[in-house]
């Protein structure tokens, strides 16, 4: 028995027929909207479902599933399609399109990104669209391993016209009063269809929200795919542990940093890669993913933080200068020292493939553990190029945890060309890679009576205008806004 899931559009129903043609297979629905589940799904061989994980019961999520994926932009297209000859005849192409590719307050199934996260991670097997248009038995082999299959008939297999011209077991709604649905259900079964019908602004915005989903399934911006995952499974990289340095996260004021170190942990979490391990060291606790996501929302340290960053510039404010950096220098006077907390912060005895130092600072933090690569993430040098702008300490941790990169050898990371051409200043090599952002909050707005509401209220000339976020490298944080 197994539970076929698919977003909606994605070949669910074709394969379904060729199941039942080739094979004699029937199958049932479980769906919560409409007419409900089928009745007697617990007895098929073959259970169809759209919903996602937590809102199926638990025996059809621990059957054996099958996560037939599409590529979304064909997906979308085709039920902006299906809602307009179908469900709400009439309805305007492009504005399903955009709801679809949205998916406001969970709707659409949560979307086409939360959709394949939840599935393609828990299947026993993944088949692609695109695969099973191309070779229909030879997908439906592959549930062999997992399940009973009878011999194929491929003198039967349907073809996708003789399905949106005949009367098929499932799509046609031979049991529904009314008309043949065929010819609607089945549109036409292509690939990279979107092409022809997805406007460039509609395809901005689906990449921009489904982007990184589309690309950890295999699928390109171009409409390739990608070969290493053309089997329907995710790369494997062999059995791997990485450890992700992040006690940045507790501190009571956001920042920059702190922001992309969280960013960095809910990718870690949303996308996480077969035989890779990955947890996370907060204040000398190694913690899995979740744990540590929730660490920061933790009220507990966040006040601990808040008490020993007010306990610092008090001091700051009533000490002169030199006594104040005399006493910042010695890590273990009460003021300069974090309050203690039930953390465990003895030093383990870990070891790990690699070890990612998101702020060099913290080196200390991971002294103990015995890596074969370290990978440290370098956002600025403003502790020696504008060191004005660091207390004497923070200066001197900064390019203590440097050096301690050049010995360690480690691989760089620089978050901006500034930075990498800062590092290259002096002899150090670097991958610049972006911080990076949840697409969800930061994305271009083209709705014009949203962007109006941002001119009145920030009196902007309605002209293109320059944007300044302040930073210590102001010149980086430049944007260009129409």
């Amino acid at each position: 028995m197994i539970t076929l899931v698919s977003y909606p559009r994605s070949g669910n129903t074709f394969l379904r027929n060729v199941l039942y043609e080739v094979y004699g297979l029937e199958s049932k629905t479980y769906h919560l909207q409409k007419h409900g589940p089928d009745s007697g799904w617990q007895a098929a061989p073959i259970v169809k479902t759209h919903e996602l994980p937590e809102d199926l019961p638990a025996e059809l999520v621990n059957r054996k599933v099958v996560y037939l994926i599409r590529d979304g932009r064909d997906a979308i297209v085709s039920m902006a399609h299906h809602r307009a000859d179908v469900f709400d005849k009439g309805s305007n192409f492009n504005e399903n399109l955009l709801e679809a590719i949205n998916a406001d307050e969970g709707s659409y199934f949560g979307g086409w990104t939360k959709h394949v996260l939840s599935w393609i991670n828990l299947a026993d097997l993944v088949i692609r669209f695109e695969d099973l248009i191309r070779d229909p038995i030879g997908e439906c082999e592959r549930l062999r391993s997992i399940m009973k299959l009878p011999e194929p008939s491929p003198d039967r297999l349907p073809s996708f016209q003789d399905l949106k011209h005949g009367q098929p077991e499932y799509g046609s709604g031979k049991n529904l009063p009314g008309d043949n649905l065929a010819t609607f259900w089945f549109r036409k079964g292509k690939v990279n269809g979107w092409k022809y019908e997805m406007s460039n602004a509609m395809h901005d915005r689906f990449w921009h929200l489904h982007g990184e989903a589309m690309e950890y399934a295999g699928y390109s911006h171009s409409g390739d795919l990608n070969s290493d995952q053309t089997e329907g499974a995710l790369p494997d990289n062999g059995e791997m542990t990485v450890i992700i340095e992040a006690s940045k996260i507790t501190d009571f004021h956001t920042d920059g940093i702190k922001r992309y170190v969280v960013e960095l942990i809910k990718t870690a979490e949303c996308y996480p890669v077969k035989g890779l391990s990955v947890k996370v060291l907060v204040d000398g606790a190694l913690l899995d993913l979740k744990s540590a996501i929730a660490r920061v929302g933790d009220q507990r340290q966040v006040t601990r933080n808040w008490v020993f960053m007010l306990a610092k510039n008090v001091a700051k404010w009533l000490l002169p200068k030199g006594m104040f950096n005399a006493l910042a220098r010695n890590k273990n006077h009460p003021i300069f020292r974090k309050v203690s907390s039930n953390i465990n912060n003895e030093k383990l005895s870990v070891n790990a493939d690699v070890v990612h130092l998101t702020l060099p600072q913290h080196y200390g933090h991971i002294d103990h553990i015995q890596t074969k690569g370290l990978v440290a993430t370098i956002h600025d040098l403003t502790h020696d190029l504008m060191s004005e702008t660091h207390t004497d300490r923070n200066a001197e941790l900064s390019e203590v945890g440097m050096r301690y990169l050049d010995e360690k050898q480690a691989t760089l990371i620089s978050v901006s060309e500034h930075t990498k051409a800062d590092l290259l200043k002096t002899l150090r090599k670097s991958q610049r890679i972006y911080e990076g952002v949840d697409r969800r909050r930061f994305y271009p707005l083209n709705n014009q009576h949203w962007n109006d509401l941002i001119y009145d209220r920030y009196n902007i000339p309605h002209k293109p205008f320059f944007f300044e976020c302040k930073h210590l490298r102001t010149q980086e944080e430049h944007r260009f806004i129409n």
